[in-house]
């Protein structure tokens, strides 16, 4: 086995995806490399494939859960990494069970890090489909982003529909993230429905769970269950 960061992968795949995997990781490390005191970014050279993560503009609090590029992970312990086992009972998963890699990302529809993040897991995806598992768990950092937990509704909702509806709606959320940012609660509210309609779900039965007490009380718990776990922002890979 072979480990670039806290993902391992078999050595009789790393030389046919090695060189993507290093350009994926580096272009999710390069905001987070910049050291702290340097007064402007350093202009830094990005595959034209890969989509560049934005600059940060706010500096995070101590010790609360944020949204960076590339959150400093937690030292696991055996107990933690039972934790990041894929479930196909409660996990969203795309790939293979036996692909030789596993890719478990914790996101949030409104952090503006994990809109380029999921252009460069999906191109990766697309690209390796038999060697690369992908697993989506929400983290809606309802602290800072006002729909974040909204979000993660619309995609459980629209999951109702069956897996293909979640992952639709999980696509369009990220991609049509700067739409949909600065809209008022009630605005989203509309915009999704809108949106179920467009991707073929049906919007009478979305909306209906999109405003279920199930759906309400799921958001809230994705987020209390990523702090409870210590992940410290979004994205994060395991």
């Amino acid at each position: 086995m072979v480990q670039f960061g806290d993902i391992l992968f078999k050595e009789e795949v790393v030389k046919t995806i090695k060189p993507i995997l290093i350009v994926v990781l580096l272009g999710s490390l390069l905001a987070a490399c910049a050291p702290a005191s340097q007064p402007e970014a350093t202009q830094t050279q990005v595959p034209t494939d890969i989509v560049q993560v934005p600059t940060a503009e706010v500096q995070p609090t101590l010790g609360e859960p944020t949204c960076i590029p590339n959150p400093p992970p937690p030292i696991p312990s055996a107990e933690d990494l039972e934790v990041f086992t894929p479930d196909p009972e409660t996990d969203w998963i795309l790939g293979p069970a036996d692909a030789p890699i596993t890719i478990v990302e914790y996101a949030d529809f409104q952090c503006p890090y994990c809109a380029p993040a999921h252009q460069n897991l999906k191109a990766l995806l697309e690209k390796y489909p038999d060697e690369v598992r992908f697993v989506y768990r929400h983290f809606p950092l309802a602290s800072i982003h006002d729909k974040a937990i909204s979000a993660t509704r619309a995609a459980e909702a629209a999951g109702l529909q069956g897996d293909d509806a979640f992952w639709a709606m999980h696509d369009m959320l990220f991609e049509t993230q700067s739409e949909w940012s600065d809209f008022s609660l009630e605005e989203f509210d509309s915009y999704v429905v809108e949106k179920a309609e467009e991707l073929g779900l049906d919007p009478v039965q979305f909306e209906a769970d999109y405003n279920s007490d199930e759906m309400v009380a799921k958001g809230e718990a994705a987020w209390i269950d990523g702090q409870n776990l210590g992940i410290p922002g979004t994205p994060y890979l395991k």
